[in-house]
């Protein structure tokens, strides 16, 4: 039966297919969690770093915790991933980005951890009054090991824009052609390794405010108008942008791609931050995209898009064709690719409408 964990911002949500329907269950590990991994050596194992509380491991499907990574020298985690490991007898790499922006690494199944690297001052990152608040601005947003070579892996810095490593996370490089800096996820597709999608906030911005009969009267808009979206099909060396279809909609935030068809992917989008983000204005859409042509709308089963925080979408290599959807109104699932959605939390509790998804990942 299929297991999600959804990190709210203030608890986990476990969410479990049972014969009787689906069921919740509120995890609650010491923290404001910010980025889920589940353990791939144990399974009932999941790690969740928090918000100013480190790293925390459970290795009874969330009932109880125990703080990891002490040698993590930054008490906010930000991203977490695994490294795809083929021979069964090796131990996966499992990696942890922090803000201020680092990267650690762990050997020995998340026990103990080393730092790789860290953004220094005189780095190639975006200009701020001094050397302290450019470290401290920037976070590392998403990590994501290749499948190819266990030494190799993408990262996406907050306000620094996508890097690639070639020697295991302790050199970084930008991948030059994609010049937007507010970068969200990049990821790999499990059977087209070479086949990386990259989501972003965006570029040339325009503001529009927006006056209204009602309280606020006055409707922040900061729209996006370029970018957003790009891929490589040669593991990162080019990228091409493919923003075809997305209309005003070029803030980008999460994306998922069908584990049987690399050319059918799903994104969450909004014409910018403020209406990704903000329960107050809340406005986002879900986009699909097949066999390269444009973006379209995935509206059918889903809440309307006003009063919509941006989605986090998920899918898993267990269901070709599948793809699962949370947000503040609760977990989707679609089973024709995209064109459907099924509700599958009406008991979501109400406290969830005004949160934003942090994470999900599926077991």
């Amino acid at each position: 039966m299929r297991q999600i964990y959804i990190a709210m911002m203030d608890a986990i949500i476990f969410v479990q297919e049972t014969a009787s329907g689906w069921q919740l269950q509120e995890l609650s590990p010491d923290g404001q969690p910010q980025c889920l991994l589940t353990d791939t050596t144990n399974a009932n194992g999941i790690y969740c770093g928090t918000y100013d509380n480190g790293l925390w491991y459970s290795a009874d499907g969330g009932q109880t915790w125990q703080q990891r990574g002490t040698e993590i020298l930054y008490p906010t985690i930000t991203a977490l991933a695994t490294s795809h490991i083929h021979d069964s007898e090796q131990t996966p790499l499992l990696w942890a980005g922090t803000r201020p922006g680092a990267i650690f690494c762990s050997e020995d199944n998340g026990l103990t951890w080393k730092e790789r690297w860290h953004i220094s001052p005189g780095a190639n990152m975006p200009e701020t009054p001094n050397a302290a608040a450019q470290i401290n601005q920037h976070s590392i947003r998403w990590i994501e090991p290749t499948r190819e070579n266990k030494d190799h892996l993408f990262m996406i810095i907050e306000q620094g824009g996508i890097r690639k490593s070639t020697d295991g996370g302790y050199s970084w490089e930008r991948v030059s052609a994609v010049e937007e800096l507010d970068g969200h996820v990049v990821k790999i597709h499990p059977h087209t390794p070479q086949h990386i999608y990259h989501t972003t906030g965006g570029s040339n911005p325009r503001f529009l405010p927006q006056f209204r009969l009602r309280i606020p009267p006055f409707h922040p808009r900061v729209i996006m108008r370029q970018g957003g979206y790009y891929e490589s099909t040669d593991g990162g060396d080019n990228w091409q942008e493919q923003t075809a279809g997305l209309e005003q909609h070029h803030y980008l935030w999460s994306i998922a791609i069908d584990p049987a068809d690399p050319n059918t992917m799903i994104a969450a989008a909004a014409i910018g931050f403020i209406q990704a983000h903000d329960p107050t204005f809340a406005t986002s859409y879900l986009l699909r995209r097949t066999n390269n042509g444009p973006w379209q709308r995935s509206e059918t089963g889903l809440p309307q898009a006003r009063g919509s925080l941006i989605a986090t979408v998920e899918t898993t290599e267990a269901e070709p064709g599948t793809f699962y959807l949370a947000s503040n109104h609760g977990l989707f699932r679609s089973q024709d690719a995209g064109l459907t959605w099924q509700h599958l939390t009406p008991q979501w509790p109400e406290r969830y409408r005004k949160q934003h998804v942090q994470q999900m990942v599926i077991r």
